[in-house]
């Protein structure tokens, strides 16, 4: 994830895998408008923290749909952790997205 302020530079954190399956580590990085500095180190145990993922979508139901078949192979079936939004804007293409999501919490 990254972070621009443009006054003061910008924020990196970085999470990898850890050595358990819900473990992670989380590197956090600063860099001003200079060098690069190490902002925070640790570990992170996710075995008790749900993930929350919040997916703007505007058209484009044809992506969307390879992104929820994505999303049920990878996050449902594997960890159950998850809870997805999905914000629509806008009122094209409304009714195959609905289906996509009806299909997909089947």
């Amino acid at each position: 994830i990254t972070r621009t302020e443009r006054d003061k530079g910008t924020l990196y954190e970085l999470s990898f895998r850890g050595e358990a399956s819900h473990e992670f580590r989380r590197l956090v990085l600063f860099r001003p408008y200079g060098p690069l500095m190490k902002v925070k180190n640790e570990r992170m145990d996710t075995s008790n923290i749900l993930i929350n993922i919040i997916v703007p979508l505007s058209r484009r139901a044809d992506k969307f749909k390879q992104f929820m078949h994505n999303f049920r192979e990878v996050c449902v079936r594997q960890d159950g952790r998850v809870h997805l939004t999905v914000v629509y804007f806008g009122k094209e293409q409304m009714s195959e997205v609905r289906r996509t999501l009806e299909n997909t919490s089947r």
